[in-house]
Order: C-alpha cells, then sequence, then structure tokens
C-alpha cells in the first residue's frame, strides 16, 4: 500500500486582469506630472481615496479567492497528517519494544565481554592494580565475534602485563637505590622503602630516585647536626 493521487484539479482564476491592468496603467498615465494648488487641493484628495478604495477592492479581491483556492490545499495537508499521526502509536510501540531488546542484549554482551576480560586477567595474572582494560563502543556492536574481542583484549592486555613489569622492575630500582643511598650517607635509620615505592604510582623512576637522593641528603644532615649536638651537651 502506498499513498497515490487520485485526482488534481489545478486551481485556474480567469478574470478581468487585461482591463483593469490596462486601466490602472492609464491612471497612472493620466495623473503623472500633474501639480495641485489651493483651490485643487480638496479634489486630489478625493482622487486618491478613490484610488485606494480601488486598489483596495483588487487586493481583497486577491486574498478572498487565495482563500478559497487553498482550501483544498489546507484539506489536503490535514487528511495527510492525520494518517501520520496514526502511525505513530505503533511506531512508538514497536521502537519502545526495539530499544528494551536492544538494552537487554547490551547488558548481556557487556556481562560477556567483562568475563572474557576477567579471563584474561586471571591467565595472564595481572594484579587488580594493572587490570585496566577498556571496553571500547564497537565491541558491543551484535555483528562483534568472540574471536575479534579476544584478539582486542589481548592487545590491550600485554600493556597491562607491561605496566606491571616496568612497575616492579622499577620497585627493585627503588630498594637498590634506598641500599645505596642508605650506605652512602651512612644513615643510621635508614630510609623506609615502601614509601619510594608508593610514589611510583604518581612519580616516574627518575623523579623518585631524586627524591630518594634529596632525603637521604637531609636526614644525613639532620643526624649528624644531632650529633654535634649531643657532643656540645657532654662537653658542657
Amino acid at each position: 500500500l502506498e499513498v497515490r493521487v487520485l485526482n488534481v484539479t489545478l486551481a485556474v482564476v480567469e478574470f478581468n486582469y487585461l482591463e483593469m491592468s490596462a486601466y490602472a496603467k492609464q491612471l497612472a498615465e493620466d495623473y503623472r506630472g500633474l501639480t495641485f494648488d489651493e483651490e485643487t487641493v480638496k479634489e486630489g484628495k478625493k482622487t486618491v481615496a478613490e484610488l485606494k478604495k480601488i486598489q483596495k477592492s483588487v487586493n481583497d479581491f486577491k486574498i478572498k479567492t487565495k482563500k478559497e483556492l487553498t482550501e483544498s490545499v489546507s484539506l489536503f495537508e490535514a487528511q495527510c497528517k492525520d494518517i501520520i499521526a496514526e502511525f505513530d502509536e505503533p511506531i512508538n510501540f514497536i521502537s519502545a519494544q526495539m530499544d528494551k531488546f536492544e538494552a537487554e542484549r547490551i547488558r548481556v554482551k557487556t556481562l560477556k565481554i567483562e568475563s572474557l576480560i576477567s579471563q584474561c586477567y586471571e591467565q595472564a595474572e595481572i594484579e587488580p592494580k594493572f587490570q585496566k582494560i577498556e571496553i571500547k563502543p564497537d565491541w558491543l556492536n551484535i555483528t562483534k565475534k568472540e574471536k575479534e574481542l579476544v584478539e582486542e583484549i589481548t592487545y590491550q592486555l600485554k600493556e597491562c602485563a607491561n605496566n606491571q613489569n616496568t612497575y616492579y622492575s622499577n620497585c627493585e630500582l627503588v630498594e637498590t637505590h634506598i641500599k645505596l643511598a642508605n650506605s652512602e650517607y651512612s644513615l643510621g635509620v635508614g630510609l623506609d622503602v615502601q614509601q619510594f615505592v608508593n610514589m611510583l604510582d604518581y612519580k616516574t623512576i627518575a623523579e623518585v630516585k631524586e627524591s630518594i637522593e634529596s632525603q637521604a641528603k637531609r636526614q644525613q644532615q639532620s643526624e649528624l647536626d644531632y650529633k654535634a649536638k649531643v657532643e656540645v651537651q657532654a662537653t658542657t
């Protein structure tokens, strides 16, 4: 079923256009260059009023006739709108069902993807701290196959593994650097390893090393000052 035209009657209006047009042009010609004085001004005002009356009658004729001609168009538009409105209810009802179905499909697929990611984390022994895989929007597409998902998850998993390995390598470097600092500066109470390991969460290894060096120097100076103070007190 499709909407189709059964009959169209084109609007054609025949009126005394030539007669009215010629009359208007003749009036324009007759009054062109005409001047008025005190004696004829009254007559001029009367003439203007008559001309405006004729002009208004033409405009009124145009408005009235156009309204009559467009009544069928207005009816046509109203009928089409009525038909269009009738489709709203089934469209909205079906769309709501489809939206509900799609939301459930996405929920189920999201759970499935999260399960796949968890399995990959477990197999690769990735600790929670380094589990940074993000579900991409296209992973939820109905056409996205599990094989493709595993491939893309595995790609991100490598970055997680690299971050984890780098972190623990840096932890070893921090521990080694602290041992060297404790030894170099002969610190009585050694620097706390965990304090500087925690810095790896927001600093680079180079920045952490600078912090270790700086704190070791401060602590050494503090211990030297304390010893000097004790020695002064012992001699007094």
